[in-house]
């Protein structure tokens, strides 16, 4: 049975085979250069470079470098490139005052209560208790009954429950869909 190379000794073996890769390249393109001019030197006789300067025409003189132009808008003005910018919303202006406005007036909540069912009382015809469910607590109410400190159940019908908010009068409908 062979032992298999370990996964850090086959990126070891990938890595020293990469650099020497890199390092001859950069080698070979360093010197190529450099011989080249080597042997264009050593081939021509100083008399004969000598004479073809001589020969050559002037070198035209030097052209300036176009410098840089800063950028500019539309309009022919200067950019600033780094010119701090604020990125929060400018502020709102002041919303011109409404009308004078009568506020709503006040409405009892939506109701708590789940409706769970109802049952008729035994021995008693027509007595119906209904049960509702609000959160965790179950309530067993006959109509006129309250329901909490602040309900009261106002009257049972076959497809809805009229119950009273007691803090501000209101009567509210909870629809229970029985026909």
């Amino acid at each position: 049975m062979s032992a298999r190379p370990s996964r850090p000794a086959i990126l070891g073996v990938g890595l020293g085979l990469a650099l020497l890769a890199s390092g001859w390249t950069y080698w070979r393109g360093a010197a190529a250069p450099a011989l080249a001019t080597a042997a264009a030197v050593a081939v021509t006789p100083p008399d004969a470079r000598a004479a073809a300067r001589q020969r050559a025409p002037a070198a035209p003189p030097a052209q300036p470098q176009p410098q840089p132009q800063p950028q500019q808008d539309g309009a022919g003005a200067p950019v600033d490139l780094f010119a701090p910018v604020n990125w929060d919303a400018p502020a709102a202006a002041a919303p011109a005052p409404a009308a004078a406005v009568a506020p709503a007036p006040p409405q009892a909540p939506a109701l708590p209560f789940e409706y769970l069912g109802r049952t008729e009382v035994a021995g008693r015809s027509g007595v119906v208790r209904v049960h509702l469910r609000r959160g965790n607590e179950v309530f067993s109410v006959s109509e006129g009954g309250n329901i909490d400190e602040h309900y009261l159940l106002y009257a049972i019908g076959p497809d809805a429950l009229q119950i009273d908010y007691l803090p501000m009068a209101a009567r509210q409908t909870l629809v229970i869909g029985i026909k």
